[in-house]
C-alpha cells in the first residue's frame, strides 16, 4: 500500500515522541510492507 503523510505528521513526528514518531519509524524501517510516498510541496513546507 502506498502511504502519503501530511506536513502535520512529519513535524509531529519530529518535535515529540508518540504515534506520528511511531508510524515513520516503521515505513522507514523497510520491515514494512507499505510504501512510502511524499509530494515536493510537502518537503519544501
Amino acid at each position: 500500500m502506498k502511504v502519503f503523510l501530511d506536513s502535520n505528521i512529519w513535524i509531529s513526528a519530529f518535535i515529540a515522541r508518540g504515534p506520528c514518531t511511531d508510524l515513520v519509524e516503521h515505513l522507514l524501517s523497510g520491515d514494512s510492507a507499505h510504501e512510502l510516498w511524499i509530494s515536493r510541496d510537502v518537503a519544501e513546507e
